[in-house]
């Protein structure tokens, strides 16, 4: 998996939990208010909640967008170029240092 679906799939969960935490608190504050209104509150609080969901969807669109952005995309890839060349330097150097103690044995007369 590469970091973009990475980054899809946690923007994806932040606003599942977000819709979750704010649907909850919209039906319990028109559930709660039902008695008083004859009902026309949990009607209200449907309306309410499927209008912060398109607004909660909006806005995670927005941030998959602003994460696919070609500047973004420009410092992602800096990052993962210099990240593999310093595990190349470093295999490289493992690589030299063991074939020197390798050397180093095989000129020791048993």
């Amino acid at each position: 998996m590469d970091s973009y679906k990475g980054t899809d799939i946690g923007i994806d969960v932040v606003k599942n939990g977000v819709q979750l935490a704010g649907d909850d608190a919209i039906m319990v504050a028109g559930a709660s208010l039902a008695p008083e209104t004859l009902g026309l509150s949990v009607v209200a609080g449907i309306g309410a909640s499927f209008i912060f969901n398109m607004g909660t969807d909006a806005v995670a669109s927005v941030s998959k967008k602003a994460v696919h952005s070609k500047g973004v995309r420009h410092v992602a890839n800096k990052l993962a170029n210099t990240a593999e060349d310093a595990a190349n330097t470093l295999a490289y150097t493992a690589k030299d240092d063991a074939n020197i103690v390798s050397n180093w044995f095989t000129h020791i007369h048993w």
